[in-house]
């Protein structure tokens, strides 16, 4: 007869005992328990961190999402991370490993870091990341362009304090701060970009060319201004390709509004107005505009804020011309950093993205909880 008994040790050995007879078998196992929750990823990582996503206000499923981590001490260690960061790892339920991008790494304060998710399913609360740490030997696991490519053009964190304002895309759509744009202060998410309303703008590598060039589009950017004019256009633009051309997103120097403003080969120029006015209230709030191929679109933080009903046939954004975009400024630009309406934006901006599709208002929603950290519950730190 063979028995197995088991008794708690802090080592793991087997002894064979002979009686009567009998082989009993002791297996002495180690007494530390192992963590909660999955199998540990990966021994050379010391700590992690559960992060539960909560997508149950919202019923699509949401593939590819881009999610905002927020961190500071009381999340993670930071005296167990390199001082860079570069050994964070992002693992989810399958194991995999997760593209990620560090937007502002700061020990003292607050860092942000973007993990593109696989699929969060509609109505969920109960899915998780894992991110891990503490590894001083891990080499930097950083693929910012893996993070935006579902469906990205250009994103701008501007959270640069020298240099171009870089595209994290890949897509090499950088803007240029020209006469003393204001950075490195405290923005919405990270660090953001300031401009004085006076002569100050960012140039975008990118342009436009030929009709109907611009199928589906959604642009969202962060926003906060005080600014009070006489004009719609006395405070252009957060984007700007030429809205006699292209398109042009901003708020109104009159009343404080939201405004979209498109051209097409069908329907001419469409000046889309949204419903909320005094947005120039020195707040900061998310501003989206978006054309799904047949209607016009502005949503202001999660919300939608007014619609404009098929005012293009159908048709692209576009004419027979080129134009180069700008951020705080109008377009009317057929070469880099050409052209402009010298009308300029006062306030500051935050997280410019330019998308080639058309977001819904699930992922619209999701994305306002994200950059507001209420997409994600926050676990205890777990160690080896």
């Amino acid at each position: 007869m063979r028995r197995l008994l088991l008794f708690s040790i802090t080592a793991t050995a087997v002894v064979f005992l002979q009686t009567c007879g009998f082989v009993e078998e002791t297996a002495f196992i180690s007494s530390s328990s192992s963590p909660p929750g999955p199998q540990w990823w990966n021994d050379a990582w010391s700590h992690r961190v559960e992060l539960v996503l909560d997508n149950s206000a919202q019923s699509e499923d949401l593939f590819d999402f881009p999610v905002c981590v927020r961190l500071d001490s009381s999340r993670i260690l930071y005296a167990e991370t390199q001082d860079t960061g570069n050994d964070l790892r992002f693992i989810d339920s399958g194991q995999n490993v997760l593209a990620y991008e560090i937007e502002t790494w700061d020990e003292s304060g607050e860092s942000f870091v973007w993990v593109k998710t696989r699929l969060i399913a509609g109505g969920s609360n109960t899915e998780s990341v894992w991110l891990y740490y503490g590894n001083p030997e891990a080499p930097e696991g950083q693929d910012a362009f893996s993070v935006w490519s579902n469906g990205y053009e250009t994103v701008l964190h501007l959270d640069e304090t020298s240099g171009s304002y870089e595209d994290s895309t890949g897509n090499g759509h950088a803007g240029e701060a020209i006469n003393g744009v204001s950075r490195g202060a405290p923005g919405r998410v990270g660090r953001c970009a300031e401009l004085d309303g006076s002569d100050d703008y960012i140039a975008l590598d990118m342009s436009y060319s030929g009709q109907g060039a611009v199928p589906l589009l959604t642009v969202n950017v962060w926003f906060r201004t005080t600014f009070a004019g006489s004009a719609y256009n006395d405070n252009w633009a957060f984007v700007d390709f030429d809205r006699s051309d292209f398109y042009d997103f901003y708020v109104t120097g009159d009343t404080g509004s939201l405004e979209f403003s498109t051209t097409a080969s069908s329907g001419g120029t469409d000046d889309f107005v949204a419903n909320t006015v005094g947005l120039n209230d020195g707040t900061w709030r998310l501003a989206w505009a978006v054309y799904d191929g047949t209607d016009k679109h502005i949503y202001l933080m999660d919300s939608l804020d007014g619609t404009s009903s098929n005012p293009h046939s159908g048709a692209g954004f576009g004419s027979s011309s080129t134009r180069w975009g700008f951020v705080g400024d109008g377009s009317e630009a057929t070469t880099y950093d050409g052209t402009r309406n010298n009308i300029y934006y006062e306030g500051a901006l935050d997280e410019v993205r330019i998308s080639h599709v058309a977001r819904s208002e699930d992922w619209i929603s999701a994305q306002y909880l994200s950059m507001t950290d209420g997409f994600i519950t926050y676990g205890t730190e777990q160690s080896r």
